[in-house]
């Protein structure tokens, strides 16, 4: 790695900060590949945090895997930005109930389609669909308030499952 890494202690996923955030920072398919090891060695999503811990946004390379996923949630003043690097990801604005799909997307890094912004304030939910995805994630500010959506009506196994259905049902009509 051209950077200097320390890992940072008692995180739930193994997460590392660059010693010289300050620097100029360059990100290599080797350091992609660090992410994907430490995943699949740990078992866990894993990051590298870009941004410094006084910095006024937050950047961090995660690597997520297929197996794990978080409830949506919103930020409450920040956008966020997503840029996939390797796999792909689906990303969703979800309404508050966390029933219908307001806008998605799937973002894969073999195709044309890379970045996808989320408005602050609105719930969105992010997983991979292939085995490994890591992506760029971007937000305005650190730190941000943010709330998860745990609606009781939704059933945490099925609610990916719903979504990939949503999103493929909507696509369809718009074919039409």
């Amino acid at each position: 790695m051209n950077q200097s890494l320390s890992r940072i202690p008692n995180t739930n996923t193994p997460s590392f900060r660059l010693t010289d955030s300050n620097s100029a920072i360059s990100f290599l398919s080797k350091e992609l590949e660090f992410l994907k090891q430490i995943s699949c060695a740990e078992k866990k999503n894993s990051r590298i945090i870009l941004s410094s811990a006084e910095s006024k946004s937050s950047e961090m390379v995660i690597c997520q895997r297929r197996s794990t996923w978080f409830w949506p949630k919103k930020n409450l003043n920040n956008s966020r930005q997503f840029t996939v690097l390797k796999g792909k990801l689906f990303v969703a604005c979800i309404n508050d109930t966390g029933e219908s799909i307001i806008n998605s997307v799937i973002l894969d890094s073999q195709k044309n389609n890379y970045i996808f912004r989320v408005a602050p304030n609105v719930f969105h939910v992010d997983f991979p669909l292939t085995d490994i995805a890591i992506h760029l994630e971007t937000t305005d500010s650190t730190p941000d308030p943010h709330i998860f959506l745990k609606n009781t009506a939704l059933n945490r196994k099925n609610f990916r499952h719903a979504m990939l259905k949503e999103y493929r049902l909507q696509n369809l009509k718009s074919l039409f």
